[in-house]
């Protein structure tokens, strides 16, 4: 029978805590290799750069009609082009130029900002150049590269005005409810951070629940904002 001198049941015991160690290791990453979220894939994507249909230059915003249709806004190519849910091509029509928001209401209305325009134009699907509103200025119903636009679900319409740092409502029609914002960090205040005159602060985008709950982005701050439908924080 072997006798175990102190030094090998020492060195024993460390071997054995090494293995245990190192067990207990792979244990952690089988463990984090089951919790890992599976890999996420496209379902689908469309497009190359272009002039093309089913091409873009500067594709900005994105909105879906009650068919499931989906628009979206070329700042360089001054388009709208319609899809299918797959993806299919299904018509174009030019519009103002830099457009960049683009919202769609039950009625089939299609709201798109120009952005250096300072204004929203409303067009019927054929792309007919319905009503528009909308000058460069501060006041009620002015606007200073307005952004994204968001149609609620009452049918009125949200727009963020981005370097007038405040977000606008409006009827259907064009007619001023209200507004609210100012340049700043605080909660109900946008951007603070970037040039007063930079449009990238934001309120960039717009987006509105099944609840009415108003949602605003801000890039250069990189904050989420939730508002109720009349703008409290």
């Amino acid at each position: 029978m072997r006798t175990f001198r102190g030094g090998d049941v020492s060195e024993m015991n460390r071997k054995m805590t090494s293995l245990l160690t190192v067990a207990a290791f792979l244990q952690i990453l089988a463990v984090a290799a089951d919790e890992r979220p599976p890999r996420i894939e496209p379902l689908n994507a469309w497009g190359t750069k272009g002039k093309g249909d089913g091409e873009f230059n500067a594709p900005i915003g994105i909105a879906i009609n009650a068919k499931d249709e989906l628009y979206v806004t070329e700042f360089r190519n001054n388009r709208v082009q319609k899809f299918d849910a797959e993806g299919k091509f299904l018509t174009k029509f030019d519009v103002e130029p830099m457009p960049g928001g683009i919202a769609v209401n039950p009625q089939g209305e299609i709201f798109v900002a120009p952005m250096m325009l300072h204004k929203i134009c409303v067009y019927d699907d054929t792309g007919k150049l319905l009503r528009t509103w909308g000058k460069q200025g501060t006041g009620d119903g002015d606007f200073d590269q307005p952004g994204g636009i968001a149609v609620a679900p009452d049918g009125t319409i949200y727009v963020a005005d981005q370097v007038n740092r405040r977000i606008q409502h409006f009827t259907p029609e064009g007619k001023f409810l209200r507004k609210w914002g100012e340049y700043g960090t605080a909660a109900g205040q946008f951007d603070g951070i970037e040039n007063v005159k930079n449009r990238t602060g934001g309120p960039n985008f717009v987006a509105v629940d099944k609840e009415g709950s108003v949602f605003t982005t801000e890039a250069r701050p990189g904050r989420i904002q939730k508002f109720t439908g009349d703008g409290k924080p």
